[in-house]
């Protein structure tokens, strides 16, 4: 059928309007915050979890969701894309989320959401992303298209990693040991090419004990171009994940994030030879059934010689 060019151009100027095309910059539509966001489970969350499934002995199970976006449907206005050798003026809707759609990981999250309503499952209030059910005793956890989950102890399965923490699991011991070494070996193979350890000793403590003066002196310095931002990025995802030991360094390091010095880099580049030396240890989680949580918490007083700000702990057991 034959359609006149002013027909053609009109109906294109609607989609440009009320529709967001797909990799096209001149007509995408800004979204806001509420419309992309997805969650995803807490890495505390994870630890509690594990700690929680340890201690009752239960099964532990890692589950991947291929493709996961494209079990979702697309919802509010129409979606539209254009592929390599259509015809000009041609676009092609989408029913389903994919990698591309801005939205997609909130639509599959929603999806996921209604599924595991639907199953009897309730969210708990800790975190949008743990999912409980009142009626058994399985529990689920969820990352993106990861799961990871827990039934009754008579199922056998060997998880041996999830999010990049490595699981060993000895459920008739009821102890969960999680550690990094593979990342650990990863971030020094980037940022400690020219470091060999069969040399040197690594260091014994992430942090030196005069690390206030260097501090002091690394205003006189010029400025850092490097690779900072990077390697304190992936010294937190360690610490939030297994390595609470390097928290004190990285309260340091991270205050100097948009102005870092080479003294600075040099500081963050010592926390990862230090965990390079210690890149077995980890977290043991589990062990003897506690029915209360006792919580102890600490505070200095503007003990921080640069800025004077005070620093709070808290430890539970």
């Amino acid at each position: 059928m034959h359609t006149s060019p002013s027909l053609v151009h009109q109906i294109m100027s609607d989609i440009e309007q009320d529709c967001c095309t797909l990799n096209n910059k001149f007509t995408s539509v800004q979204s806001s915050w509420e419309e992309l966001f997805a969650p995803v489970v807490d890495k505390t969350s994870v630890r509690i979890f594990l700690a929680t499934c340890a201690m009752h002995n239960k099964h532990l199970l890692h589950l991947d969701i291929v493709s996961a976006y494209l079990h979702a449907v697309i919802t509010g206005p129409p979606r539209f894309i254009t592929l390599w050798g259509d015809e000009p003026g041609t676009v092609r809707q989408l029913f389903k989320a994919m990698n591309g759609v801005d939205n997609a990981a909130q639509l599959w999250n929603k999806h996921f959401h209604k599924f595991m309503l639907q199953e009897g499952f309730t969210r708990t209030s800790r975190d949008d992303c743990i999912y409980t059910h009142p009626a058994s005793s399985v529990q689920s956890s969820l990352y993106v298209d990861d799961i990871l989950a827990s039934s009754d102890p008579d199922k056998k399965h060997q998880l041996d990693k999830f999010l990049g923490i490595e699981i060993s699991y000895l459920q008739q011991q009821g102890v969960c040991c999680v550690s990094q070494c593979a990342y650990i070996e990863k971030l020094a193979s980037v940022f400690l090419r020219d470091w060999d350890s069969t040399s040197f000793s690594p260091p014994t403590t992430p942090m030196e004990a005069r690390v206030y003066d260097k501090l002091q002196l690394a205003h006189e310095e010029p400025d850092f171009e490097g690779p900072y931002r990077s390697i304190v990025g992936g010294l937190l995802f360690l610490f939030v994940s297994t390595r609470v030991d390097i928290g004190f360094a990285l309260s340091i390091l991270s205050q100097h994030m948009s102005n870092p010095k080479p003294t600075h880099f040099m500081l963050a580049k010592r926390v990862l030879q230090y965990l390079l030396g210690t890149k077995t240890h980890g977290l043991i989680l589990g062990g003897e059934f506690i029915p209360s949580l006792i919580a102890f918490s600490d505070a200095s007083f503007a003990n921080d010689p640069i800025d004077r700000r005070s620093m709070g702990v808290t430890l539970s057991s």
